[in-house]
């Protein structure tokens, strides 16, 4: 187990130039190891002496795993970068996330049925803390390496843990059937789109939008008269057509097949179907049909708080992440909402 001698030998420098320390085998006394550190190129993060059998470790450092007796080194991990050039430590700290507690129950017993599912026997983080690990980053929008810091884990399964947390949530979202259950004639809902921002080049084409000259994804939502969403669509690029994002995602289909009434923007124009749309150049018009816009702008208006609503979960202000997370980010999120929405109900 140690190259350079038994437990207890002491610490010379030849072991050290041998490089028996790179692969955390150097054993000795504690005074001899501070000594033999001292003034040189390394920095030393941790020597302990006690009876403890305990692993210690550092941020980029060799972690060594050693039996132990009074009075000798467990273990030595050191850095092998000068200590002037050292990379900043992360420091985590408490913060409060502005969502229920029951909300984060309610997810993490969602985890747990999936890892049930699954068969999965053990996971670094407890279904808890798994769901409050993604809630954090969809509603404050930090970064994997900031989580896994915080929680403890590696930034690999961190990633893990909300890609997974993500796809338990989007598969309570309804479909669009499934949404305007209940809706018929005589009933109307508002569609409108939203341009997510993201982190794209100008070499990106097919993710630049003309009308927000901004590069982005476009995700259409149908809400009620009140403006609560009924369903989000997927995310399609930024340059997408407002009407033809709305044709191919059957929201035009869907609403004639079941006579309810549409209330769209100008870009819907052409539609068709049971989809109103305002006129153009209403001031030029007679007065009825400018009554007519003024009554579908305040009819539609409501529609805004969906997307306000979605807002909220930092995380679709501006998407860092890759444009296929965007969409199942996006029926997370209204998972999240509808959940909110019913606690708030029965409380």
């Amino acid at each position: 187990m140690d190259p350079a001698g038994g437990i207890g030998s002491p610490v010379s420098e030849d072991t050290f130039q041998s490089g028996a320390w790179a692969s955390g085998a150097g054993l000795g006394d504690a005074d001899a190891v501070r000594d033999l550190f001292k003034d040189r190129r390394v920095t030393l993060l941790a020597c302990r002496d006690d009876d403890s059998e305990d692993v210690e470790g550092g941020m980029d450092g060799e972690v060594c795993v050693l039996n132990m007796k009074r009075g000798l080194v467990v273990a030595v991990v050191f850095s092998t970068h000068h200590a002037s050039f050292e990379e900043p430590r992360l420091v985590s700290c408490r913060a409060t996330l502005d969502v229920p507690c029951e909300l984060v129950e309610h997810v993490s017993w969602l985890v747990y049925d999936r890892r049930c599912e699954r068969g999965t026997r053990w996971y670094k983080l407890g279904c808890f803390n798994q769901a409050l690990l993604a809630l954090v980053h969809l509603r404050k929008n930090e970064t994997l390496p900031q989580l896994a810091a915080g929680f403890g884990i590696s930034t690999a399964t961190a990633w893990r843990y909300v890609d997974e947390t993500l796809e338990v949530l989007a598969a309570w979202a309804p479909d669009l059937h499934e949404a305007l259950l209940g809706l018929g004639e005589g009933d109307f809902v508002i569609v409108d789109g939203m341009l997510i921002p993201i982190d794209r080049i100008a070499a990106d084409e097919p993710y630049y939008s003309q009308k927000h000259k901004r590069h982005g994804m476009n995700i259409r939502v149908v809400a009620r008269p009140d403006g609560t969403p009924l369903w989000f669509s997927r995310a399609t690029p930024g340059r997408t057509h407002d009407l033809t994002a709305a044709r191919a995602h059957g929201i035009v289909q869907a609403c004639l097949t079941r006579q309810i009434l549409v209330l769209a923007d100008r870009a819907y124009q052409g539609a068709g179907a049971t989809v109103r749309t305002p006129y153009y150049h209403h001031n030029e018009q007679p007065q009825h049909y400018q009554q007519f816009n003024r009554d579908h702008a305040r009819l539609r208006a409501p529609g805004e708080r969906a997307f306000a609503q979605l807002k909220t979960w930092r995380l679709l202000r501006r998407a860092g992440c890759s444009t296929r997370r965007i969409g199942t980010a996006v029926q997370a999120v209204h998972t999240l909402l509808t959940c909110i929405s019913r606690m708030k109900t029965v409380h």
